[in-house]
């Protein structure tokens, strides 16, 4: 397998193209979706049904997620997070944690 060089401008210039393909690809697929008649009375409330199903179904996985998504919570946890680091090394060390690694 030959590798070619590329240069990082290269690649994240590659990355935005296709990516804005990809976005022009789905925005069509979907464009052309809705466009389709909704079918009779029958099909439009078996969507239905579906539509209230999956809405129940999503609000009882927010609800099950939601104590996790606590932003009080979450800094009640880094704040134990680092509590613990500090307990295990010098001062300084604890604060590092808090600096993104690049």
């Amino acid at each position: 397998m030959v590798v070619v060089p590329v240069e990082v401008s290269q690649a994240v210039l590659f990355a935005g193209v296709v990516g804005f393909l990809v976005l022009a690809f789905a925005a069509f697929l979907a464009w052309s979706v809705l466009k389709l008649p909704t079918g009779n009375k029958k099909m439009e409330e078996v969507a239905e049904a579906i539509r209230q199903g999956a809405s129940a179904y999503l609000n009882r996985q927010y609800q099950a997620l939601a104590p996790a998504l606590d932003p009080k919570a979450f800094v009640a946890q880094s704040i134990e997070f680092l509590s613990q680091l500090e307990d295990q090394f010098p001062f300084p060390i604890p604060l590092l944690a808090l600096v993104p690694i690049f």
